[in-house]
């Protein structure tokens, strides 16, 4: 078979399967009810379809290509020809009378059916028939209503209420992708040319999918959680869980992470944010995404919680779960908001953990805190500029002190306590800790903004884990897309130095955009040598920053830059940081008769493409690596390797023999491979395996009680006219009764 014809066999193939999903959208019957009567509506696109295929097995058969006939198709074209026959023969159904015969009771049943939904009756009326012969017999007909007859109403009816298969399909298909029922009903309604096309209603809807739900995830409390985690489990030995549990055996926090997390951590666990400020289930329990940056920037989560309370001994418990998941490895810094009870944990738990508050959360508060005082926009400008423009720990100090005198502010306690904690937040105290680029906790923020999609507050225990999946699996998909874009296209370059090529060629794009707005940065910095010791030369920077359209700031860094070595630092110490060399050392290193090209040192691992990543050859239940040759000898490998540490393990001899074999085969095939590194140093392992704080197998796991939170969260959503009234209703309704019975409690 030459090439033109397997192209046309393949056309023909993929024309097949257009008829098929046609056969699906095919809606054959409209009401019609300004004329009492039902009207057919001939499916054009399935004709021309159909009558593209058989010109196409015509041409086939003339090229002398054996085809096998498609089964489907046939079965397709043979229903749709029967349903547009039963269309025909019930457009006008006949009144039911005596004598009538039937073929089977299901053709008598369909009959009875069709005529009741075309007069609009679903009441009592009754048709008595008997079985002569292989055939139905009418014997006895009672058509008397006792209330009006409504065609236009008939598909109310129970009797008419039909879920077709292929709706019921489309309706499990769109709640397992996370789509609320409201839009799959309306879809389905535009889809068949109105909601008086459809043969069911939207409650309908609902309780199939409560009961494939059911059958899906089980009753969706504790109990079918831990079920589901011990399939994942069973799935992956590397999939984690933790549940702790009350004297009652309530489940009081849960936590877990999944394999590929728990891979990528090992990569991109040198920075972490925390944060629980997100409600999802009706339990009213805080999710708690660990969360992470990848080499392009984007968030990866590592691991999640569902707590019941935000106290001290809640998070040490949570922390402590974290540690004994990665492994004993402990992040290097960590971002919260400022909590005091998250803040004794970690000092508890992560004792050598660079701590910082979210300073977006800090500074939210200001109009709050200052916003009556007569002099807030003058406050508010001092204060942000004390926060940002200091380069240095002193100067923030007296900036601070010259802020309180300004405005006689020595008394706010606010700002007093602030100031106590100032190494938490302030940026000049920060600034020499890697915090890939973050300063807010607003990552975990966008990771809860995007599980908005999948969860609400009626949202199971259980459920929840299974749109955590369909979250991490969107993920997934936005990280691959963006390794597709940074090996399969070219940014072009903004300068003609070398080291921007360097960085084009080793970064991926995200990062590499960054680069390149430094570069561009550097018309707004003028660069002169203050002096020069010892072979290190340090220069002052002076660059303008844009503030409004009428004004621009002068700020003064200092770079000190040894040529031997190639050493270079900047006092705004954006490079340790973010791992991005700014502005400022930049104009250094672009003067004339200096070097060309930048030593390794300053190409981060983190931020680059060429890099193999081990994490994404890990299986998970979101990203199951289909047809990935890598990932299948992946795991070949790690069966092999756990077969071998476990004949080694029991005699020391044998276990050191074996360590340094490893450690001289992970060298050779490191150097062929460029495999990344671990970015920090890994710490004695701890045991992996699922734990709980009671033996789940000997006693029921029960559902946690509604959580009590520390405040109120805020809903995002707007309140109609009406919700406000009844809610303000139902608190004058409490006020009253709480005056009229002081003593009664709930």
């Amino acid at each position: 078979m030459d090439f033109e014809q397997s192209a046309l066999k393949s056309q023909c193939q993929e024309d097949c399967s257009l008829i098929h999903e046609q056969f699906d959208d095919v809606v054959p019957i409209q009401m019609d009810l300004e004329n009492d009567g039902i009207e057919t509506v001939a499916d054009e696109q399935l004709k021309d379809g159909v009558d593209n295929y058989s010109s196409k097995l015509k041409l086939i058969d003339e090229d002398g290509i054996e085809i096998v006939a498609d089964e489907q198709l046939k079965d397709g074209v043979e229903n749709c020809s029967s349903k547009l026959k039963l269309i025909d023969k019930v457009k006008n159904v006949e009144q039911p009378k005596e004598g009538m015969l039937f073929g089977s009771i299901e053709e008598l049943h369909e009959y009875y059916r069709s005529y009741a939904k075309q007069e609009g009756f679903g009441c009592k009326a009754t048709l008595n028939a008997k079985l002569v012969d292989t055939k139905w017999y009418v014997t006895c007909v009672t058509i008397a209503h006792n209330h009006a007859l409504s065609p236009g109403k008939a598909r109310y009816f129970r009797s008419h209420k039909i879920l077709d298969p292929c709706t019921k399909r489309k309706l499990e298909i769109n709640d397992r992708a996370g789509i609320r029922m409201n839009k799959i009903y309306n879809s389905l309604a535009v889809e068949a040319g109105g909601y008086e096309n459809l043969t069911f209603g939207e409650k309908d809807c609902r309780n199939y999918i409560a009961k494939a739900r059911h059958l899906r995830l089980g009753t969706g409390g504790a109990a079918s959680l831990y079920d589901y985690f011990c399939r994942m489990r069973k799935a992956n030995d590397d999939f984690y869980f933790d549940i702790d549990m009350d004297d009652e055996c309530r489940m009081k926090n849960v936590f877990w992470a999944d394999a590929r997390s728990r891979a990528s951590y090992e990569v991109f666990g040198d920075m972490v944010t925390f944060d629980t400020t997100y409600l999802t289930n009706k339990y009213e329990m805080p999710f708690a995404p660990f969360v992470g940056v990848n080499h392009h920037g984007q968030s990866i989560l590592f691991g999640a919680a569902l707590i019941s309370s935000e106290d001290t001994t809640t998070f040490v418990w949570l922390f402590e779960a974290w540690l004994k998941c990665m492994k004993g490895r402990a992040p290097m810094a960590i971002i919260t908001d400022q909590d005091r009870a998250m803040k004794n944990a970690i000092n508890k738990v992560f004792p050598n953990a660079r701590h910082r508050f979210c300073l977006w959360h800090i500074l939210k508060k200001l109009p709050e805190k200052f916003g009556s005082h007569s002099q807030y926009n003058a406050i508010k400008s001092s204060i942000q500029s004390c926060v940002y423009d200091s380069q240095t720990c002193d100067e923030f100090d007296a900036s601070w002190q010259n802020l309180l005198k300004s405005y006689n502010l020595e008394d706010n306690a606010w700002l007093r306590d602030l100031y106590k904690e100032r190494t938490f937040w302030v940026p000049a105290y920060l600034k020499s800790v890697f915090w890939a680029g973050m300063t807010t906790t607003q990552r975990s923020e966008s990771i809860n903004s995007f599980f908005d999609g999948y969860v609400h507050s009626s949202t199971s225990l259980k459920e929840f884990a299974d749109q955590y999946d369909n979250a991490l699996r969107k993920r997934v998909e936005s990280e691959n897309v963006a390794d597709f874009n940074s090996f399969n296209s070219t940014i072009q370059c903004v300068s003609r130095f070398s080291f921007e090529k360097q960085f084009q060629e080793l970064y991926t794009h995200n990062k590499f955009k960054e680069v390149q707005e430094e570069i561009r940065e550097l018309m707004y910095c003028d660069c002169s040598l203050l002096k020069s010791e010892c072979e290190i030369c340090a220069y002052q920077v002076i660059e303008r920053v844009q503030i409004n359209s009428s004004y621009m700031k002068k700020l003064c860094f200092t770079v000190c830059y040894s040529e031997p070595s190639c050493e270079v630092n900047c006092s705004c110490c954006l490079f340790e940081l973010r791992g991005i060399l700014c502005r400022h050392v930049i104009s250094v290193l672009s003067k004339p008769d200096d070097i060309l090209l930048l030593p390794e040192k300053y190409f981060l691992k983190r931020w680059r493409k060429d890099l193999k990543q081990p994490y994404k050859l890990i299986k998970s239940s979101y990203d199951p690596l289909s047809g990935n040759p890598s990932a299948d000898r992946y795991a070949e490998l790690c069966k092999y390797m756990c077969a071998l540490a476990a004949i080694a393990a029991p005699n020391v001899d044998h276990y050191t023999e074996l360590k340094n074999d490893i450690d001289v085969l992970t060298k050779k095939f490191s150097d062929l491979s460029c495999v990344p590194s671990p970015p920090f140093q890994l710490l004695p392992s701890a045991s992996t395996t699922g734990s709980l704080a009671i033996d789940c197998t000997a006693v029921e796991i029960r559902s946690p009680h509604v959580a009590r939170i520390k405040g109120k969260r805020v809903s995002n959503r707007t309140m109609s006219a009406v919700e406000k009234t009844v809610v303000k209703k139902a608190g004058g309704n409490k006020k009253k009764q709480s005056d009229t019975n002081p003593n009664q409690q709930a």
